[in-house]
């Protein structure tokens, strides 16, 4: 049907092959796949990206709203302080999506 466009799952973004992703955050899936894991859904200018969430990811994304634009580097693999385990590792910069008045309805 024309009127109607079906929602894909974007492409995932592989860090170790593009370590840097730009886009407006479209949205957020919880509980995704067999490790119940947070998928967040990135409009780029080439076209949707996911972004698969992890402990480091998650926290840093809490302050980001749908609409604002982010921007996620990779930093590779780095090791827990007691050096026991390794994790993959962000920086995550956002700019907030303007306000938007709302007209007085009555």
């Amino acid at each position: 049907d024309a009127e109607w466009t079906k929602s894909e799952a974007g492409e995932s973004v592989d860090f170790d092959v593009t370590p840097e992703v730009t886009g407006t955050l479209t949205e957020i899936k919880h509980e995704v796949g067999k490790f119940k894991s947070t998928v967040y859904t990135l409009a780029t200018e080439a076209g949707d990206k996911s972004v698969w969430g992890n402990k480091v990811m998650n926290d840093k994304m809490k302050k980001i709203a749908i609409g604002d634009t982010v921007k996620i580097v990779g930093l590779g693999l780095q090791k827990t302080v007691d050096g026991a385990a390794e994790y993959r590792n962000y920086d995550v910069y956002f700019k907030a999506a303007p306000l938007v008045k709302v007209a007085d309805a009555s």
